[in-house]
């Protein structure tokens, strides 16, 4: 069962949301479920996870969100690979591949909502090298200042934080493109 999977069946999400939504905070996604899980099992992480626990949240002691919060993605039904930071006000996109500027999952494609919408929805273009979003005047993603000058030492800033996560966590992009798992297979099983 996938991480997702997991909270929205035990419901935990809704635990903590209502915890939360009760403090006047809001859950953050790099408020990860298995060091929780651990936390509340009385168990110690392992020094190489990343994810934080939110058990003192639930058990209503402080807690303090992350700074930041980092995203990636290589994979999701073609290679589009992208690492993202977010801040409570910025996030940050770095796109390490020309892919289509809007991603809809085939299968979204087959809903009515698509069909519907697919104007609105699908405009021919590919990622920008970088995007940057102020989520505070813009919290639905639609103005990318990445290019904007009143912007520019903060996109520089964040540049620099997200590089040192990809360094930090032993990102793959690094060293180059990232062969997907049917490459590495069909090359496994060539014959000597």
């Amino acid at each position: 069962m996938s991480e997702a999977a997991y909270i929205r069946a035990s419901g935990l999400a809704d635990l903590a949301a209502a915890s939360t939504r009760a403090r006047g905070m809001r859950p953050r996604i790099e408020d990860r479920v298995l060091p929780t899980l651990l936390e509340a099992a009385g168990a110690e992480p392992a020094p190489e996870m990343q994810g934080r626990s939110f058990w003192p949240l639930l058990a209503g002691e402080d807690w303090q969100p992350a700074e930041c919060i980092f995203a990636e993605m290589t994979f999701h039904q073609y290679y589009d690979p992208m690492r993202c930071v977010r801040t409570e006000r910025l996030k940050y996109i770095r796109n390490f591949e020309m892919g289509p500027g809007v991603h809809v999952p085939s299968d979204i494609k087959r809903t009515p909502a698509y069909i519907e919408n697919i104007e609105r929805i699908y405009v021919p273009s590919h990622h920008p090298y970088e995007e940057l979003y102020d989520l505070a005047a813009d919290p639905v993603e639609r103005n990318n200042v990445a290019g904007e000058a009143g912007y520019s030492e903060l996109k520089a800033r964040l540049s620099r934080v997200l590089a040192d996560w990809m360094r930090r966590t032993g990102d793959p992009l690094l060293s180059g493109p990232v062969g997907s798992p049917f490459y590495r297979k069909s090359i496994g099983d060539l014959p000597a």
